[in-house]
Protein backbone atom coordinates (compact mmCIF):
# COMPACT_ATOMS: atom_id res chain seq x y z
CA UNK A 1 0.00 0.00 0.00
CA UNK A 2 1.25 3.51 -0.99
CA UNK A 3 0.31 5.71 1.37
CA UNK A 4 0.21 10.11 2.19
CA UNK A 5 -0.30 11.95 5.02
CA UNK A 6 -1.23 15.67 4.43
CA UNK A 7 -1.09 18.40 7.30
CA UNK A 8 -4.10 20.35 6.51
CA UNK A 9 -5.01 22.27 9.83
CA UNK A 10 -5.59 25.61 7.57
CA UNK A 11 -3.38 28.02 9.74
CA UNK A 12 -1.63 30.72 8.10
CA UNK A 13 -0.94 33.96 9.58
CA UNK A 14 -0.67 36.20 6.54
CA UNK A 15 -4.26 35.34 5.15
CA UNK A 16 -6.73 38.30 5.35
CA UNK A 17 -10.30 37.42 6.00
CA UNK A 18 -12.93 37.45 3.59
CA UNK A 19 -16.51 37.10 3.43
CA UNK A 20 -16.31 33.69 5.78
CA UNK A 21 -13.62 31.75 7.94
CA UNK A 22 -12.01 29.18 5.85
CA UNK A 23 -8.55 27.25 5.87
CA UNK A 24 -6.18 28.20 3.22
CA UNK A 25 -6.06 24.89 1.91
CA UNK A 26 -10.22 25.57 0.65
CA UNK A 27 -9.28 28.57 -0.84
CA UNK A 28 -9.45 28.23 -4.89
CA UNK A 29 -6.65 28.48 -6.84
CA UNK A 30 -7.39 28.60 -10.46
CA UNK A 31 -10.55 26.82 -11.05
CA UNK A 32 -10.50 24.29 -7.61
CA UNK A 33 -9.76 24.42 -4.20
CA UNK A 34 -6.30 24.48 -3.39
CA UNK A 35 -6.50 20.91 -1.19
CA UNK A 36 -8.16 19.43 -4.51
CA UNK A 37 -4.95 19.94 -6.55
CA UNK A 38 -2.80 18.26 -3.76
CA UNK A 39 -5.23 15.61 -3.64
CA UNK A 40 -4.96 14.72 -7.76
CA UNK A 41 -1.01 15.16 -7.14
CA UNK A 42 -0.53 12.62 -4.48
CA UNK A 43 -3.22 10.44 -6.55
CA UNK A 44 -1.00 10.85 -9.46
CA UNK A 45 1.62 9.44 -8.17
CA UNK A 46 0.11 5.85 -7.51
CA UNK A 47 -0.86 6.66 -3.41
CA UNK A 48 -4.25 4.77 -2.77
CA UNK A 49 -5.17 5.92 0.74
CA UNK A 50 -4.33 9.52 2.69
CA UNK A 51 -4.75 10.60 6.13
CA UNK A 52 -5.51 14.21 6.74
CA UNK A 53 -5.05 16.49 9.99
CA UNK A 54 -7.20 18.89 9.89
CA UNK A 55 -8.01 21.43 12.57
CA UNK A 56 -9.67 24.50 11.11
CA UNK A 57 -13.08 23.65 9.40
CA UNK A 58 -12.36 19.85 9.62
CA UNK A 59 -16.33 19.17 8.73
CA UNK A 60 -16.17 21.61 5.96
CA UNK A 61 -13.04 19.79 4.67
CA UNK A 62 -14.16 16.20 4.95
CA UNK A 63 -17.62 17.32 3.27
CA UNK A 64 -15.84 18.14 0.29
CA UNK A 65 -13.40 15.81 0.17
CA UNK A 66 -15.48 12.61 1.29
CA UNK A 67 -13.90 9.18 1.34
CA UNK A 68 -11.99 9.33 -1.76
CA UNK A 69 -13.73 7.51 -3.91
CA UNK A 70 -13.57 10.01 -6.91
CA UNK A 71 -10.03 9.80 -7.22
CA UNK A 72 -9.52 6.23 -6.33
CA UNK A 73 -8.28 6.29 -2.66
CA UNK A 74 -9.09 6.16 0.68
CA UNK A 75 -9.00 8.86 3.16
CA UNK A 76 -9.15 8.62 6.95
CA UNK A 77 -8.84 12.16 9.26
CA UNK A 78 -7.45 13.07 12.02
CA UNK A 79 -8.30 16.20 14.38
CA UNK A 80 -5.60 18.55 15.56
CA UNK A 81 -6.33 21.06 18.53
CA UNK A 82 -3.73 23.36 17.77
CA UNK A 83 -3.19 24.79 13.92
CA UNK A 84 0.51 25.16 14.74
CA UNK A 85 1.13 22.32 16.72
CA UNK A 86 -0.47 19.43 14.46
CA UNK A 87 2.50 16.82 14.74
CA UNK A 88 1.58 14.77 17.56
CA UNK A 89 -1.44 12.85 15.45
CA UNK A 90 1.62 11.46 13.40
CA UNK A 91 3.41 9.68 16.80
CA UNK A 92 -0.50 7.66 16.86
CA UNK A 93 -1.04 6.66 13.15
CA UNK A 94 -1.30 3.09 12.70
CA UNK A 95 0.95 2.00 9.73
CA UNK A 96 0.02 -1.24 8.21
CA UNK A 97 2.41 -4.20 8.01
CA UNK A 98 3.46 -3.06 3.88
CA UNK A 99 3.79 0.81 5.13
CA UNK A 100 7.57 1.10 5.11
CA UNK A 101 7.82 4.88 3.62
CA UNK A 102 4.91 7.08 4.19
CA UNK A 103 4.60 10.61 1.79
CA UNK A 104 4.22 13.94 4.24
CA UNK A 105 3.18 16.88 3.00
CA UNK A 106 1.78 20.31 3.66
CA UNK A 107 -1.38 21.03 2.08
CA UNK A 108 -0.86 24.20 1.78
CA UNK A 109 1.94 23.83 -0.50
CA UNK A 110 2.59 21.63 -3.42
CA UNK A 111 6.00 20.75 -5.19
CA UNK A 112 5.46 19.92 -9.16
CA UNK A 113 4.28 16.43 -9.72
CA UNK A 114 7.64 15.07 -11.05
CA UNK A 115 9.56 15.79 -8.16
CA UNK A 116 6.67 14.13 -5.80
CA UNK A 117 6.90 10.81 -8.07
CA UNK A 118 10.80 11.19 -8.20
CA UNK A 119 11.19 10.95 -4.43
CA UNK A 120 8.37 8.16 -4.04
CA UNK A 121 11.30 6.44 -6.47
CA UNK A 122 14.05 6.56 -5.07
CA UNK A 123 12.75 6.36 -1.42
CA UNK A 124 11.64 3.02 -2.22
CA UNK A 125 14.86 2.09 -4.66
CA UNK A 126 17.96 0.34 -2.77
CA UNK A 127 20.31 2.41 -1.10
CA UNK A 128 18.31 5.29 -0.20
CA UNK A 129 16.45 4.78 2.47
CA UNK A 130 14.69 8.45 2.92
CA UNK A 131 13.99 11.25 0.41
CA UNK A 132 13.74 14.89 1.41
CA UNK A 133 11.80 17.43 -1.21
CA UNK A 134 13.86 20.56 -0.55
CA UNK A 135 14.28 23.97 -2.03
CA UNK A 136 17.46 24.86 -2.70
CA UNK A 137 18.08 28.13 -0.63
CA UNK A 138 21.37 30.50 -0.75
CA UNK A 139 24.00 28.29 -1.82
CA UNK A 140 26.69 30.49 -0.22
CA UNK A 141 25.28 29.59 3.31
CA UNK A 142 24.85 26.22 2.30
CA UNK A 143 21.51 26.02 3.52
CA UNK A 144 18.23 24.45 1.77
CA UNK A 145 14.61 25.75 2.33
CA UNK A 146 12.38 22.73 3.23
CA UNK A 147 9.13 22.72 0.84
CA UNK A 148 7.34 21.06 3.81
CA UNK A 149 7.12 17.79 1.50
CA UNK A 150 9.14 14.29 2.45
CA UNK A 151 9.19 10.81 2.25
CA UNK A 152 9.73 9.13 4.96
CA UNK A 153 10.43 5.77 6.65
CA UNK A 154 7.09 4.98 9.05
CA UNK A 155 9.98 4.76 12.32
CA UNK A 156 10.21 7.82 12.24
CA UNK A 157 7.27 9.16 12.82
CA UNK A 158 7.00 8.06 16.75
CA UNK A 159 9.84 10.05 17.07
CA UNK A 160 8.58 13.42 16.15
CA UNK A 161 8.44 15.44 19.24
CA UNK A 162 4.84 16.16 20.35
CA UNK A 163 4.27 19.49 20.74
CA UNK A 164 6.68 21.28 17.79
CA UNK A 165 6.01 23.34 15.33
CA UNK A 166 7.17 22.98 11.84
CA UNK A 167 10.48 24.63 12.47
CA UNK A 168 10.94 22.44 14.87
CA UNK A 169 9.55 19.64 12.69
CA UNK A 170 11.96 20.51 10.38
CA UNK A 171 15.19 20.51 12.85
CA UNK A 172 13.85 16.87 13.85
CA UNK A 173 14.19 15.68 9.82
CA UNK A 174 17.51 17.34 9.36
CA UNK A 175 18.72 15.44 12.29
CA UNK A 176 17.09 12.36 11.28
CA UNK A 177 18.66 13.36 7.61
CA UNK A 178 22.45 13.48 9.36
CA UNK A 179 21.95 9.67 9.47
CA UNK A 180 22.28 9.12 5.76
CA UNK A 181 18.87 10.20 4.17
CA UNK A 182 19.02 11.75 0.91
CA UNK A 183 17.67 15.45 0.46
CA UNK A 184 15.99 15.91 -3.12
CA UNK A 185 16.20 19.35 -4.76
CA UNK A 186 12.87 19.74 -6.74
CA UNK A 187 12.68 21.54 -9.85
CA UNK A 188 10.58 24.55 -9.29
CA UNK A 189 9.26 26.00 -5.88
CA UNK A 190 5.98 24.86 -5.13
CA UNK A 191 2.91 26.50 -5.53
CA UNK A 192 1.10 27.59 -2.33
CA UNK A 193 -1.85 28.81 -0.71
CA UNK A 194 0.16 30.50 2.23
CA UNK A 195 -0.99 33.81 1.04
CA UNK A 196 -2.84 35.97 -1.53
CA UNK A 197 0.00 36.95 -2.97
CA UNK A 198 1.15 33.24 -3.24
CA UNK A 199 -2.19 32.10 -4.27
CA UNK A 200 -2.16 35.07 -7.52
CA UNK A 201 1.64 33.70 -7.86
CA UNK A 202 0.23 30.17 -8.10
CA UNK A 203 -2.64 30.88 -10.50
CA UNK A 204 0.42 32.72 -13.01
CA UNK A 205 2.37 29.78 -12.68
CA UNK A 206 -0.55 26.74 -13.50
CA UNK A 207 -1.86 29.24 -16.10
CA UNK A 208 1.48 30.08 -18.05
CA UNK A 209 2.61 26.33 -18.12
CA UNK A 210 5.31 27.55 -15.83
CA UNK A 211 4.64 24.56 -12.83
CA UNK A 212 3.47 20.80 -13.69
CA UNK A 213 0.83 18.96 -12.75
CA UNK A 214 -2.66 20.50 -12.06
CA UNK A 215 -5.13 19.84 -14.82
CA UNK A 216 -7.60 22.87 -15.59
CA UNK A 217 -11.63 22.37 -16.32
CA UNK A 218 -11.93 25.04 -19.12
CA UNK A 219 -10.84 24.82 -22.72
CA UNK A 220 -7.39 26.17 -23.94
CA UNK A 221 -9.04 28.54 -26.98
CA UNK A 222 -5.89 30.30 -27.34
CA UNK A 223 -2.55 29.99 -25.58
CA UNK A 224 -2.71 31.30 -22.38
CA UNK A 225 -6.65 31.71 -22.52
CA UNK A 226 -8.90 29.55 -20.85
CA UNK A 227 -12.58 29.29 -20.94
CA UNK A 228 -15.28 27.01 -19.44
CA UNK A 229 -18.73 26.11 -21.04
CA UNK A 230 -21.46 28.80 -21.52
CA UNK A 231 -19.30 32.22 -20.89
CA UNK A 232 -21.20 34.73 -22.57
CA UNK A 233 -18.28 37.43 -24.00
CA UNK A 234 -19.14 40.26 -25.79
CA UNK A 235 -17.59 40.89 -28.89
CA UNK A 236 -15.69 44.18 -27.67
CA UNK A 237 -13.83 42.15 -24.76
CA UNK A 238 -10.22 41.50 -24.95
CA UNK A 239 -8.67 39.18 -22.69
CA UNK A 240 -4.63 38.92 -22.50
CA UNK A 241 -2.93 36.00 -21.80
CA UNK A 242 -2.56 33.96 -19.31
CA UNK A 243 -6.64 34.38 -18.05
CA UNK A 244 -8.74 32.09 -17.20
CA UNK A 245 -12.91 32.05 -16.90
CA UNK A 246 -14.82 29.98 -15.16
CA UNK A 247 -18.56 28.61 -15.73
CA UNK A 248 -20.96 31.04 -16.77
CA UNK A 249 -19.94 34.17 -16.60
CA UNK A 250 -20.90 37.14 -18.25
CA UNK A 251 -18.41 39.44 -20.00
CA UNK A 252 -19.61 42.95 -20.76
CA UNK A 253 -18.42 45.55 -24.01
CA UNK A 254 -15.35 46.98 -23.43
CA UNK A 255 -13.80 44.60 -20.57
CA UNK A 256 -9.76 43.75 -20.58
CA UNK A 257 -9.07 41.25 -18.82
CA UNK A 258 -5.59 39.47 -17.84
CA UNK A 259 -2.76 38.70 -17.87
CA UNK A 260 -2.30 36.53 -14.79
CA UNK A 261 -6.42 36.63 -14.04
CA UNK A 262 -8.87 34.27 -12.75
CA UNK A 263 -12.33 34.97 -13.12
CA UNK A 264 -14.43 32.22 -10.91
CA UNK A 265 -17.87 30.52 -11.72
CA UNK A 266 -20.57 32.42 -12.12
CA UNK A 267 -19.25 36.06 -12.34
CA UNK A 268 -20.43 38.99 -13.82
CA UNK A 269 -18.35 41.96 -14.85
CA UNK A 270 -20.04 45.40 -16.04
CA UNK A 271 -18.64 47.09 -19.31
CA UNK A 272 -15.39 49.13 -19.61
CA UNK A 273 -13.80 47.27 -16.75
CA UNK A 274 -9.90 46.34 -16.50
CA UNK A 275 -8.75 43.68 -14.39
CA UNK A 276 -5.20 42.48 -14.02
CA UNK A 277 -3.14 40.22 -11.68
CA UNK A 278 -5.67 39.45 -9.98
CA UNK A 279 -8.66 36.91 -8.94
CA UNK A 280 -12.31 37.39 -8.54
CA UNK A 281 -13.67 34.39 -6.80
CA UNK A 282 -17.49 32.74 -7.50
CA UNK A 283 -20.06 34.73 -7.68
CA UNK A 284 -19.40 37.73 -8.33
CA UNK A 285 -19.90 41.18 -9.76
CA UNK A 286 -18.12 43.54 -11.14
CA UNK A 287 -19.67 46.99 -11.34
CA UNK A 288 -18.57 49.46 -14.50
CA UNK A 289 -15.65 51.27 -15.26
CA UNK A 290 -13.77 49.38 -12.28
CA UNK A 291 -9.62 49.28 -12.79
CA UNK A 292 -8.79 46.54 -10.35
CA UNK A 293 -4.66 45.04 -10.14
CA UNK A 294 -3.27 43.27 -7.81
CA UNK A 295 -6.30 42.72 -5.73
CA UNK A 296 -8.38 39.42 -4.42
CA UNK A 297 -12.85 39.80 -5.21
CA UNK A 298 -14.70 37.74 -2.66
CA UNK A 299 -17.68 39.20 -3.27
CA UNK A 300 -18.13 42.54 -1.48
CA UNK A 301 -14.69 41.71 -0.01
CA UNK A 302 -11.89 43.27 -1.23
CA UNK A 303 -8.04 42.51 -0.55
CA UNK A 304 -5.53 44.43 -2.32
CA UNK A 305 -2.47 43.34 -2.17
CA UNK A 306 -0.34 45.99 -2.50
CA UNK A 307 -1.11 47.56 0.43
CA UNK A 308 -2.02 44.91 2.21
CA UNK A 309 -5.33 45.58 3.11
CA UNK A 310 -8.89 44.21 3.22
CA UNK A 311 -11.78 46.42 2.95
CA UNK A 312 -15.98 45.65 2.38
CA UNK A 313 -17.28 47.86 -0.38
CA UNK A 314 -20.87 48.83 0.73
CA UNK A 315 -22.02 49.84 -2.85
CA UNK A 316 -23.27 47.15 -4.61
CA UNK A 317 -23.28 48.89 -8.26
CA UNK A 318 -19.44 48.49 -7.74
CA UNK A 319 -19.12 45.25 -6.03
CA UNK A 320 -21.60 42.50 -4.95
CA UNK A 321 -22.67 39.14 -5.23
CA UNK A 322 -24.65 37.74 -8.52
CA UNK A 323 -26.93 36.72 -6.01
CA UNK A 324 -27.34 39.97 -4.60
CA UNK A 325 -27.98 41.32 -8.18
CA UNK A 326 -30.31 38.45 -9.02
CA UNK A 327 -31.97 39.84 -5.99
CA UNK A 328 -32.50 43.45 -7.87
CA UNK A 329 -33.03 41.94 -11.33
CA UNK A 330 -36.01 39.75 -9.22
CA UNK A 331 -37.18 43.78 -7.70
CA UNK A 332 -37.17 44.86 -10.78
CA UNK A 333 -39.16 42.61 -12.53
CA UNK A 334 -41.67 42.80 -9.95
CA UNK A 335 -41.44 46.19 -10.36
CA UNK A 336 -42.12 46.57 -13.99
CA UNK A 337 -45.20 43.37 -13.57
CA UNK A 338 -46.84 45.54 -11.10
CA UNK A 339 -46.46 48.70 -13.33
CA UNK A 340 -47.80 46.57 -16.51
CA UNK A 341 -50.76 45.35 -14.68
CA UNK A 342 -51.55 48.97 -13.69
CA UNK A 343 -51.30 50.56 -16.86
CA UNK A 344 -53.10 47.86 -18.64
CA UNK A 345 -55.87 48.15 -15.99
CA UNK A 346 -55.92 51.62 -16.91
CA UNK A 347 -55.79 51.71 -20.42
CA UNK A 348 -58.38 48.54 -21.27
CA UNK A 349 -61.13 50.44 -22.30
CA UNK A 350 -58.58 51.84 -24.86
CA UNK A 351 -58.15 48.15 -25.57
CA UNK A 352 -61.25 47.48 -26.16
CA UNK A 353 -62.05 50.08 -27.97
CA UNK A 354 -59.52 49.55 -30.70
CA UNK A 355 -60.29 45.81 -31.00
CA UNK A 356 -64.26 46.83 -31.96
CA UNK A 357 -62.97 49.64 -33.92
CA UNK A 358 -61.26 47.02 -35.70
CA UNK A 359 -63.84 44.31 -36.38
CA UNK A 360 -65.93 46.49 -37.38
CA UNK A 361 -63.93 48.35 -40.41
CA UNK A 362 -61.50 45.71 -41.28
CA UNK A 363 -61.97 42.68 -43.39
CA UNK A 364 -60.74 39.36 -42.21
CA UNK A 365 -58.56 38.44 -39.37
CA UNK A 366 -57.64 41.59 -36.69
CA UNK A 367 -55.16 39.46 -34.60
CA UNK A 368 -51.81 38.09 -35.35
CA UNK A 369 -50.40 35.54 -33.18
CA UNK A 370 -46.73 33.91 -33.05
CA UNK A 371 -44.45 32.21 -30.28
CA UNK A 372 -41.40 34.52 -29.47
CA UNK A 373 -38.47 33.08 -27.08
CA UNK A 374 -38.19 34.08 -23.74
CA UNK A 375 -35.39 35.94 -22.72
CA UNK A 376 -32.32 35.77 -21.39
CA UNK A 377 -32.06 32.55 -22.81
CA UNK A 378 -29.17 29.97 -22.80
CA UNK A 379 -27.03 29.49 -25.99
CA UNK A 380 -28.34 25.88 -26.32
CA UNK A 381 -31.58 26.36 -28.34
CA UNK A 382 -32.64 22.95 -26.53
CA UNK A 383 -33.15 24.30 -23.83
CA UNK A 384 -34.77 27.53 -25.18
CA UNK A 385 -38.51 28.52 -23.81
CA UNK A 386 -41.24 30.35 -25.55
CA UNK A 387 -44.49 32.22 -24.77
CA UNK A 388 -47.61 32.92 -27.19
CA UNK A 389 -48.07 36.64 -27.70
CA UNK A 390 -50.50 38.27 -30.15
CA UNK A 391 -51.00 41.73 -31.61
CA UNK A 392 -53.31 43.74 -33.83
CA UNK A 393 -53.12 43.48 -37.51
CA UNK A 394 -54.79 46.75 -39.36
CA UNK A 395 -54.80 45.11 -42.59
CA UNK A 396 -54.08 41.87 -44.43
CA UNK A 397 -50.52 42.56 -44.92
CA UNK A 398 -49.97 43.27 -41.27
CA UNK A 399 -51.50 39.63 -40.92
CA UNK A 400 -49.81 37.67 -43.44
CA UNK A 401 -46.26 39.31 -42.60
CA UNK A 402 -46.96 38.01 -38.86
CA UNK A 403 -46.01 41.51 -37.48
CA UNK A 404 -46.69 45.33 -37.22
CA UNK A 405 -43.47 47.16 -38.44
CA UNK A 406 -42.56 49.09 -35.01
CA UNK A 407 -42.46 53.06 -34.93
CA UNK A 408 -42.93 56.01 -32.45
CA UNK A 409 -46.67 56.68 -33.52
CA UNK A 410 -50.15 56.27 -32.61
CA UNK A 411 -50.96 53.47 -34.92
CA UNK A 412 -48.46 51.56 -33.13
CA UNK A 413 -49.29 52.32 -29.26
CA UNK A 414 -52.97 51.47 -30.36
CA UNK A 415 -52.20 48.19 -32.22
CA UNK A 416 -48.62 47.09 -30.77
CA UNK A 417 -48.03 48.13 -27.21
CA UNK A 418 -51.58 48.14 -25.53
CA UNK A 419 -51.54 44.49 -26.48
CA UNK A 420 -47.89 43.81 -24.97
CA UNK A 421 -48.88 45.10 -21.53
CA UNK A 422 -50.96 41.74 -20.97
CA UNK A 423 -47.20 40.04 -21.34
CA UNK A 424 -45.49 42.92 -19.12
CA UNK A 425 -48.17 42.23 -16.63
CA UNK A 426 -47.26 38.32 -16.75
CA UNK A 427 -43.84 39.19 -16.92
CA UNK A 428 -42.45 37.57 -20.10
CA UNK A 429 -41.43 41.13 -21.28
CA UNK A 430 -40.57 44.30 -20.17
CA UNK A 431 -41.23 47.89 -21.50
CA UNK A 432 -37.81 48.60 -22.85
CA UNK A 433 -35.24 45.89 -24.54
CA UNK A 434 -34.36 44.26 -27.86
CA UNK A 435 -37.57 43.36 -29.95
CA UNK A 436 -39.13 40.08 -29.41
CA UNK A 437 -38.00 37.88 -32.10
CA UNK A 438 -39.22 33.78 -32.70
CA UNK A 439 -36.66 31.14 -32.41
CA UNK A 440 -36.36 30.24 -35.87
CA UNK A 441 -35.34 34.25 -36.55
CA UNK A 442 -32.96 34.37 -33.29
CA UNK A 443 -30.78 31.11 -34.83
CA UNK A 444 -31.04 32.93 -38.02
CA UNK A 445 -28.73 35.81 -36.73
CA UNK A 446 -25.06 35.89 -37.09
CA UNK A 447 -23.50 33.95 -34.51
CA UNK A 448 -21.77 37.60 -32.48
CA UNK A 449 -25.49 39.31 -32.81
CA UNK A 450 -27.29 36.09 -31.42
CA UNK A 451 -24.60 36.08 -28.21
CA UNK A 452 -25.58 39.87 -27.49
CA UNK A 453 -29.42 39.02 -27.75
CA UNK A 454 -29.69 35.79 -25.86
CA UNK A 455 -28.45 37.95 -22.52
CA UNK A 456 -30.21 41.44 -23.39
CA UNK A 457 -34.26 41.05 -22.16
CA UNK A 458 -37.05 41.28 -24.62
CA UNK A 459 -39.18 44.73 -24.25
CA UNK A 460 -41.99 46.86 -26.04
CA UNK A 461 -39.94 49.65 -26.76
CA UNK A 462 -36.51 49.43 -28.48
CA UNK A 463 -33.05 50.86 -29.24
CA UNK A 464 -33.64 50.42 -33.12
CA UNK A 465 -37.08 52.22 -32.96
CA UNK A 466 -36.81 54.85 -30.95
CA UNK A 467 -33.23 56.15 -32.66
CA UNK A 468 -34.03 54.40 -36.36
CA UNK A 469 -37.31 54.82 -37.05
CA UNK A 470 -40.02 52.43 -38.80
CA UNK A 471 -37.82 50.26 -41.05
CA UNK A 472 -34.20 50.07 -39.70
CA UNK A 473 -31.61 48.62 -41.34
CA UNK A 474 -29.81 45.83 -40.55
CA UNK A 475 -26.71 46.96 -39.30
CA UNK A 476 -29.09 49.58 -37.83
CA UNK A 477 -30.30 47.20 -35.46
CA UNK A 478 -27.21 45.49 -34.67
CA UNK A 479 -26.05 48.74 -33.87
CA UNK A 480 -28.99 49.72 -31.87
CA UNK A 481 -29.18 46.04 -29.41
CA UNK A 482 -25.53 45.86 -29.19
CA UNK A 483 -25.57 49.23 -27.80
CA UNK A 484 -28.46 48.50 -25.47
CA UNK A 485 -26.96 45.27 -23.72
CA UNK A 486 -24.09 47.35 -23.14
CA UNK A 487 -25.82 50.49 -21.79
CA UNK A 488 -29.28 48.98 -20.50
CA UNK A 489 -30.06 49.98 -16.77
CA UNK A 490 -33.16 51.67 -15.05
CA UNK A 491 -31.72 55.13 -16.36
CA UNK A 492 -31.53 53.94 -19.55
CA UNK A 493 -34.89 52.59 -20.43
CA UNK A 494 -36.85 55.33 -18.41
CA UNK A 495 -35.24 57.49 -21.03
CA UNK A 496 -35.82 54.91 -23.77
CA UNK A 497 -39.97 54.86 -22.57
CA UNK A 498 -40.33 58.60 -22.87
CA UNK A 499 -38.44 59.31 -25.96
CA UNK A 500 -41.15 57.00 -27.25
CA UNK A 501 -44.39 58.17 -25.62
CA UNK A 502 -43.00 62.04 -26.62
CA UNK A 503 -42.89 60.79 -30.15
CA UNK A 504 -45.97 58.95 -30.09
CA UNK A 505 -47.75 62.62 -28.62
CA UNK A 506 -46.12 64.32 -31.41
CA UNK A 507 -47.38 62.32 -34.00
CA UNK A 508 -50.77 63.31 -33.06
CA UNK A 509 -50.02 66.68 -32.49
CA UNK A 510 -47.87 67.82 -35.01
CA UNK A 511 -48.60 65.14 -37.99
CA UNK A 512 -52.29 64.50 -37.67
CA UNK A 513 -51.77 60.72 -37.79
CA UNK A 514 -54.42 60.20 -35.08
CA UNK A 515 -57.36 61.40 -36.60
CA UNK A 516 -56.35 60.02 -40.60
CA UNK A 517 -55.78 56.55 -39.32
CA UNK A 518 -55.86 54.09 -36.32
Amino acid sequence: MKRAILIATGHSTPMIEMREPRPSVMLPVVDRPFIQHVVEAVAETGITHIDFVLCESPDRIEHFLGDGERWGCTFRYYLAADPAHPYRNLRTIRFDADDSHVLLGHADRLPPLSDLKNAIEHGNSEGIPQVFIACPGDQEANNNHWTGWAYLPTIVFPTIPAECDEKELWEHIQTVLSTGAAPCPIQSNPISAQSYEKILESNGKILSKEFEGPLLGGIEVEPGIWISRNVSLHPSARLHPPVFIGEDCQIGSRVEIGPNTVIGDNCVLDSDITVEHSMILAGGYIGEGLSLDNVIIDRNRLAHLRVGAAVSVTDQFLLGSVAERSIRKLAQSLASRIAGITLLLLCSPLLLTTWLYLKLTVKGKIICKKQYLRLPADTDSTVWRTFGGWHFAANDADWEAGMTPNSCSIRDFMLRFLPSLIYIARGKIRFAGVPCRAPNEVENLPEDWRMIYLRSKAGIVTEAVVNFGEYPGTDECYTAETFYSATSGFKHDAHLIIQYLGKVLRSIFISGEGTKRV
